[in-house]
C-alpha cells in the first residue's frame, strides 16, 4: 500500500466524520424542540414578530416537528429523515434572517425556550450551514448513533456522550455568545 493511501474501505472515514456531525445537529433540534414544548411563549412571540401564525399551539407544533425530526435522524438517519432535517434547518435559517430584518427589535428568537437570546447573524449562519450539511449527508446517509454504538460499545458510550455534550455546547453558544459579545463590545466602548 502506498504511503498516505486510504486504509479504510470507501465511505468509512466519511461516515465516521459525518455521523457525529449529523447526530449533533439532530440533538440540537431535539433540545430546541423540547424547550419549545416546555416553554412556548418566546417562540410564539418570535413567530408573531415575524408575521407568522403565532400562539402556544403553533410554537409547540414547531417544537414537536423539531423533536420528531431530530429523534428520527438520531435513531435512523435515512435519506428522507436527513432531507426533512435539511428542509427544517433551511426554514429556521430563513426565519432567523426574517427576524434580523425586522424593523422592531426582537427580544428572542425563541429557539431554546425562555432562556434565549435575540436573533443573531451567527444563528442564521449556523442554521444555513446545518441545512447544507444535512442535505449533503442525505446523498449518502451515515449510520445512526445506535448502529455506531453497537459496533463498538465502549467507544460508543464516548461517542454518544460527546455528541450530547457538543449539542449542549452549540445550544449555549447560539443562545448566549451573541449577547456576551454585545456586552463585551459595549463595555469596551465605555472604558
Amino acid at each position: 500500500m502506498a504511503r498516505g493511501a486510504a486504509r479504510y474501505p470507501s465511505g468509512v472515514v466519511g461516515a465516521s466524520v459525518t455521523a457525529p456531525l449529523v447526530s449533533v445537529l439532530a440533538a440540537v433540534l431535539v433540545v430546541a424542540g423540547l424547550q419549545k414544548l416546555r416553554a412556548p411563549a418566546a417562540a410564539a412571540d418570535a413567530m408573531r414578530a415575524a408575521g407568522l401564525p403565532a400562539g402556544a399551539g403553533a410554537a409547540r407544533a414547531v417544537g414537536l416537528a423539531e423533536t420528531g425530526i431530530g429523534a428520527l435522524v438520531l435513531a435512523a438517519p435515512s435519506r428522507p429523515a436527513l432531507a426533512a432535517m435539511a428542509a427544517l434547518y433551511a426554514i429556521l435559517a430563513c426565519f432567523a434572517v426574517r427576524l434580523l430584518r425586522s424593523p422592531a427589535p426582537v427580544a428572542s428568537c425563541g429557539c431554546f425556550g425562555a432562556d434565549d437570546a435575540p436573533p443573531s447573524p451567527l444563528h442564521a449562519v449556523f442554521d444555513a450551514a446545518a441545512a447544507a450539511l444535512a442535505a449533503l449527508a442525505a446523498t449518502s446517509p451515515p449510520p445512526g448513533l445506535p448502529e455506531l454504538a453497537a459496533r463498538a460499545p465502549l467507544a460508543g458510550v464516548g461517542l454518544v456522550a460527546g455528541c450530547l455534550a457538543s449539542a449542549y455546547a452549540v445550544s449555549l453558544v447560539l443562545g448566549h455568545l451573541p449577547q456576551a459579545a454585545r456586552a463585551y463590545r459595549s463595555g469596551r466602548g465605555a472604558a
